[in-house]
């Protein structure tokens, strides 16, 4: 393990791990989490905003519906418990840990053309470029188990104008387990 590691609150283990990687806010992560394994999300300095997209891995014209998920959720900001479905109505992911305890499906990932709306600047990096809210604390993270063989994608948020991540994108940590507890 690496020396640099902050320990997540509450942390559950997540030994053994099948991967772990730093992601440098601007970078995308993506890979198939197999039916039943987990996906641990972690904001290693606080504050930063996180995009995830996710896809039916044998389909991916199935994808993530935010619409069905707020609905079966009962509420735009998702926490444990709660399901992650698809436009099939299917449910991708399984909320099994949650120590931030809010996730919001309905901001919506930052493009170059809203940044430029929203701060006047032109051509600024995006989440949008990398897949073609910030209420996290370090050491803040979120366990999802995939309930199908699912293709997950993350965008650490480049964005050095909003609010959202104190004006300073911060590396976060993925780890990929077996199964989850």
């Amino acid at each position: 393990m690496a020396d640099d590691r902050v320990v997540e609150k509450g942390r559950v283990p997540m030994e053994p791990i099948i991967e772990e990687r730093v992601i440098p806010p601007g970078e995308v992560w993506a890979r198939v989490v197999t039916s039943g394994q987990a996906l641990r999300i972690v904001d290693l300095e606080g504050k930063q905003a996180v995009d995830f997209l996710c896809y039916n891995a044998a389909n991916p014209e199935e994808r993530y519906n935010a619409a069905d998920t707020m609905k079966y959720a009962r509420t735009i900001f998702l926490t444990r418990g709660h399901g992650v479905y698809s436009d099939m109505g299917r449910r991708l992911f399984t909320i099994v840990e949650d120590t931030c305890g809010r996730h919001d499906t309905i901001g919506g990932c930052c493009s170059a053309e809203s940044n430029e709306l929203r701060y006047g600047v032109k051509d600024t990096p995006s989440c949008r470029s990398n897949f073609v809210e910030g209420l996290s604390r370090p050491g803040d993270y979120v366990d999802l188990r995939a309930e199908m063989d699912t293709l997950a994608v993350i965008s650490n948020c480049p964005q050095t104008r909003n609010p959202c991540n104190g004006f300073k994108p911060t590396p976060i940590r993925v780890m990929v387990r077996p199964s989850s507890p």
